[in-house]
């Protein structure tokens, strides 16, 4: 389990840094080709990271269970909606 622990950290952090990356092109007048790639690797980083927290999901023990289906809620709420404004954007730049 730690190891897949240790991955979904390193996705995670990944994702914080994707994200930051398209505010930043959002703030900007980022091009359509841009934020349509973001949002791809965006959507490719969520696949590895719910295949992550699914093979760890059964390795939780009850205590830590509420905390980990938080944290897994939140990162992937925040890589929704992340997606959704890129193409937003995309959209009105078209």
């Amino acid at each position: 389990m730690d190891r897949l622990k240790l991955k979904r950290s390193a996705l995670r952090t990944q994702v914080t840094k994707l994200i930051s990356e398209a505010e930043l092109f959002l703030a900007s007048d980022a091009n359509d080709g841009a934020l349509s790639v973001l949002s791809s690797r965006l959507s490719a980083l969520q696949l590895q990271l719910n295949e992550v927290d699914n093979a760890i999901e059964p390795l939780v023990v009850d205590e830590d269970a509420e905390q980990n289906y938080i944290s897994t809620i939140e990162y992937n709420d925040r890589i929704v909606a992340c997606i959704a404004k890129l193409s937003q954007e995309a959209e009105e730049q078209k």
